[in-house]
């Protein structure tokens, strides 16, 4: 049997198309069916009825995380930060700069990884990243509150903590949006994308709603011990998104170009290595804080 003959799966290694996320390969069916639909359980709506896997899946994680980031980040933050690091506004801008900075610089290497390897697996690694970060930003947020004289220490857990949340926010806008394109039948993307913003912009809209009900339960006062609460409100939405991207899977993922496009593969691993090797010179040269 000559190549042109076999099935697309039995040419080559094909790994990065038949990836799965650590929950996916336990609580989801194997097969899916010809549509690669969602099962009923998991449809949020009669919108997504019939609707393929992975699309119904990036709806939620994105709903779920413009929730908690919009919770947390922002306003909460920087207030806590600044207040943390007393009354320095150099600080708080160097945290929020670590995040940007992180996503960037992050943005090849975490592109090149989904391309050869699994689009699925880096994203269930955002799913590890995130939990790692929502609980060490939980206990800086914590702690710090708590014995404001070891600022120091809790103010570098979270310039750490940053970044790792760079690497995450780069993963869903990336390797997930990639997936999520890739999922969506020709024709019809305009539609589901109408969907994923309409969620997106809700959520963002919801998330400063609920912290403003948490000031208002737990007081008006923006000191340490009330920023806390909303920060940790924002991180249990964080570890929930985090075990949503345990759950997608490549095979899920339409491939109606793959008959008529050759795949074009670009050597960018140099480039990537050489802006993270710029991104390690820039940490060694800031100054201690």
């Amino acid at each position: 049997m000559s190549n042109q003959d076999m099935p697309y799966e039995a040419i080559g290694d094909h790994s990065s198309k038949n990836g799965k996320g650590f929950l996916a390969a336990f609580c989801c069916p194997k097969n899916l069916g010809p549509a690669k639909a969602c099962p009923g359980y998991l449809q949020i709506g009669p919108c997504m009825k019939g609707t393929n896997y992975n699309v119904v899946l990036v709806n939620m994680l994105v709903i779920m995380f413009g929730l908690a980031e919009s919770i947390w980040t922002g306003t909460a933050l920087a207030a806590f930060l600044y207040t943390l690091s007393q009354d320095s506004n150099t600080r708080v801008g160097i945290v929020e700069a670590a995040q940007g900075i992180s996503g960037l610089v992050f943005a090849l290497p975490v592109g090149y990884l989904a391309d050869r390897w699994s689009r699925s697996k880096v994203i269930a690694l955002g799913g590890v990243l995130s939990i790692v970060a929502a609980a060490f930003t939980g206990y800086a947020v914590y702690k710090g509150a708590e014995d404001e004289d070891k600022w120091r220490t809790h103010y570098n857990i979270l310039l750490g903590t940053m970044c790792i949340w760079g690497i995450t926010g780069g993963i869903v806008n990336g390797p997930t949006q990639a997936l999520y394109a890739d999922s969506t039948p020709q024709g019809t993307r305009s539609k589901y994308y109408q969907y994923l913003f309409i969620g997106w912009g809700l959520s963002s809209i919801a998330g400063p709603l609920v912290s403003i009900l948490l000031f208002a339960v737990y007081g008006n006062e923006w000191t340490l011990q009330r920023l806390r609460t909303v920060i940790l409100a924002g991180m249990a939405g964080e570890l929930i998104t985090g075990v949503m991207m345990f759950f997608f899977r490549d095979d899920a993922a339409l491939d109606e170009n793959d008959d008529d496009e050759e795949e074009e593969e670009e050597e960018e691993l140099p480039v990537a290595v050489a802006v993270f090797l710029l991104f390690l010179l820039l940490l060694l040269l800031l100054p201690p804080c």
